[in-house]
């Protein structure tokens, strides 16, 4: 009895979760649709040069963004279903951790967080998938950058072990509730803010 209690707990945390991220989602989802939607009755009114640049650069913002989501929604269902596929090669590790900064140094500075990452040179190579590892960096960031506030930091380091290499990315944010820890991995599990 007392594992069916557990099994009915978990199912509902479960689905607890998964609404959540479906309300996320949506909400990112307008968030991103009423920017495009702002900026293009912007962009029709627009006389000078300097407004249709901006408009454009926003719409153009906002759809990469909404790709990225995409991606990522069709990403969570391959993996969820166990199709994910992994293209294994020699990833410079270095240029990956270059990369995925890189990508988030706009957002960062734009929210105010100071983003930074130990100068690591030599890390050298592993055999990974190295968009499958610049895009789980690029999600801890993403996740990073939402819990740290304004005059906050983000750190990213990396060591080099025998035939791995350690990532860490360290925020001065409000962190995840104790309670929360044991369920962080389980499908559509979001820290409650």
């Amino acid at each position: 009895h007392a594992r069916a209690c557990e099994l009915v707990e978990e199912r509902a945390r479960q689905e607890s979760g998964c609404r959540s991220f479906l309300g996320t989602l949506s909400h990112e989802l307008r968030a991103s649709l009423a920017a495009m939607l702002l900026w293009e009755k912007i962009l029709r009114g627009a006389s000078d040069e300097a407004t249709r640049n901006r408009a454009l650069d926003a719409i153009h913002q906002s759809t990469v963004a909404q790709s990225k989501m995409v991606e990522e929604i069709t990403d969570l269902s391959r993996c969820v279903n166990g199709n994910l596929e992994i293209e294994r090669s020699i990833v410079a590790v270095d240029r990956v951790i270059e990369e995925a900064v890189q990508n988030t140094m706009a957002a960062a500075s734009d929210k105010g967080v100071a983003l930074t990452a130990d100068p690591s040179g030599g890390l050298g190579a592993v055999r990974g998938d190295s968009t499958r590892l610049r895009q789980a960096l690029e999600i801890l960031l993403a996740h990073a950058l939402s819990s740290t506030g304004a005059g906050g930091s983000i750190r990213v380091s990396a060591v080099r072990g025998d035939a791995r290499v350690q990532i860490t990315v360290a925020d001065t944010g409000n962190g995840i509730a104790a309670s929360r820890l044991p369920h962080i991995f389980a499908p559509f599990a979001a820290s409650a803010k």
